[in-house]
């Protein structure tokens, strides 16, 4: 008799963690603005499958499906599991990297970057002298804009183009490049973090609402509306602070691809890069419909609190903007140059990033490799780690 109640108790816990599973698809679905609710998006989801694994234990027969079921449904979509296998090599590489203002390991993220021979570099959080990531071989003759909290590295001729107008936190700026594909536009966006929602405490979290998350869609929907023109080829990259599968992402950047989406392999999480490893995917490319995602994939663990993102893309149809003196062929292949080996920058100092007078967004047009620095303010929002003077150097060991 006590083993039959025993029974019907694990059943019953079996069905009720399947059901809960089940419901957490929907609070996120339909966008948390509650405490409780943004807490459970932002959690480590892996840990709700750990009832599924005593619950296993003390069912038998087929009662073990429902256990089984549940943590196939956290471990695969609700972890947000992409599998997609090997894709072929594209013509166009693009690293994006919230580096922190620098205050990681920037050995490791110039060796990174370096490492993945990039034709286009985003960063966010560029500070305290971490622009000298861009310096020196591989990049050299590489068009280099800084606006703000952002950093573009281009292979190609590249410009700013008119961002927002505000005058506190810039959650994105905006950079065109001439490339031989057509002319680039990119969005390099970092919104506002919700982690001020802890400030007060768990406690006063949990019961309170959630104001951090409007701030997000806001500003998303801002980029949304600024790229939406913007072209076939423009691409959309950065930080975007929001996690995989939430409802936040209905209804903004429709018709763009996520990269890693759509051609990634794993879980492709970026934050915290740290002890105890990463949890969610807020680093993300997205990409406009004249681009086919080839291949995606996380770089660079131990430079910064955020892991970086390579993705490479080819144009569709193979073709470029017959504006450009030149086209790309279809079947044609983009040159680049093979990394160098990492024993050549073992002994590289930082040398700064060469300030110049501002000119006007309309007229800042580089005529060819070019270095330019506009706004380069620290983000505001939020205290820097500490105060440094200078270029920082590069430490010689990992953390």
């Amino acid at each position: 008799m006590q083993g039959g109640v025993a029974r019907r108790l694990w059943i019953a816990a079996a069905l009720a963690h399947l059901a809960l599973v089940a419901g957490l698809f929907v609070v996120f679905r339909f966008g948390p603005r509650s405490g409780w609710a943004v807490l459970l998006l932002y959690s480590p989801r892996a840990v709700f499958a750990v009832p599924a694994l005593i619950t296993a234990v003390f069912l038998r027969g087929w009662w073990r499906v429902l256990p089984a079921l549940t943590a196939a449904l956290v471990l695969g979509p609700l972890m947000g599991l992409h599998l997609h296998g090997p894709g072929p090599a594209g013509k166009l590489r693009a690293v994006t990297w919230n580096v922190w203002l620098g205050d990681g390991d920037q050995q490791a993220i110039r060796a990174a970057l370096v490492a993945a021979v990039p034709d286009l570099v985003l960063l966010q959080a560029v500070g305290h002298g971490v622009e000298w990531v861009v310096e020196g071989p591989p990049f050299q003759g590489f068009t280099v804009l800084r606006e703000d909290q952002y950093l573009l590295a281009s292979r190609w001729p590249a410009r700013r183009l008119p961002g927002p107008t505000n005058y506190g936190w810039r959650s994105w700026s905006h950079f065109a490049v001439d490339s031989p594909f057509g002319e680039v536009p990119v969005f390099v966006v970092r919104p506002h973090s919700p982690r001020g929602l802890l400030r007060g405490g768990l406690r006063r979290a949990i019961a309170s609402d959630a104001p951090e998350m409007d701030s997000v869609e806001r500003n998303l929907r801002r980029v949304d509306a600024a790229s939406r023109d913007a072209g076939a080829l423009r691409i959309v990259a950065g930080d975007f602070n929001l996690p995989e599968g939430s409802g936040i992402w209905r209804g903004v950047f429709a018709g763009m691809q996520d990269a890693f989406g759509e051609v990634g392999n794993g879980y492709g999480y970026t934050f915290p890069s740290r002890f105890p490893g990463p949890w969610m995917r807020l680093d993300r490319v997205l990409i406009g419909e004249g681009w086919r995602g080839t291949r995606a994939e996380v770089i660079g663990r131990w430079g910064s609190t955020h892991a970086g993102v390579l993705v490479e893309v080819e144009r569709r149809g193979g073709g470029a903007a017959g504006a450009l003196k030149r086209s790309v062929a279809p079947g044609e292949t983009v040159s680049r140059p093979r990394a160098p080996s990492l024993e050549a920058f073992r002994g590289l100092k930082p040398a700064g990033v060469r300030h110049v007078l501002a000119v006007p967004v309309a007229s800042a047009r580089p005529a060819g490799p070019a270095r330019e620095e506009a706004g380069s303010s620290p983000p505001s929002g939020r205290d820097p780690p500490r105060a440094r003077s200078g270029a920082r150097r590069p430490s010689s060991g990992r953390r």
